[in-house]
């Protein structure tokens, strides 16, 4: 294991990752995946075939470096719901004020 990599903050470890280390990069490809596997749960859970849509600064602050083919792997991935989860859109939000642009759509069409 990476020396020290278990006390690293979530900075270090973007910023190694970007300067291409390899622990630093494993260490996002699993997080991706975990994250994967945990919104497949919840679509499952919500069944929200309409969609889950990533948002919040965990991900965005990925930006690049956020696998989305490692992401629909993992989210796809729970026997026996594979073809209902294949059929569920993901997108990941990267405006900086999604709730605010919202609300003025919503505040436009009340208007």
């Amino acid at each position: 294991m990476h020396p020290g990599i278990l006390s690293l903050k979530s900075e270090m470890i973007l910023r190694q990752a970007r300067a291409g280390d390899i622990a630093a990069r494993a260490t996002l490809a699993m997080f991706i995946r975990l994250f994967g596997r945990f919104a497949g749960d919840m679509a499952l859970a919500f069944r929200a075939v309409g969609g889950v849509y990533i948002a919040g600064g965990v991900a965005s602050a990925l930006g690049p470096l956020f696998d989305a083919r490692l992401f629909r792997a993992a989210f796809e991935r729970h026997p026996p719901y594979e073809n209902l989860l294949k059929s569920i859109p993901s997108a990941l939000i990267i405006s900086p004020e999604p709730g605010l642009i919202g609300c003025a759509v919503l505040a436009k069409r009340l208007l």
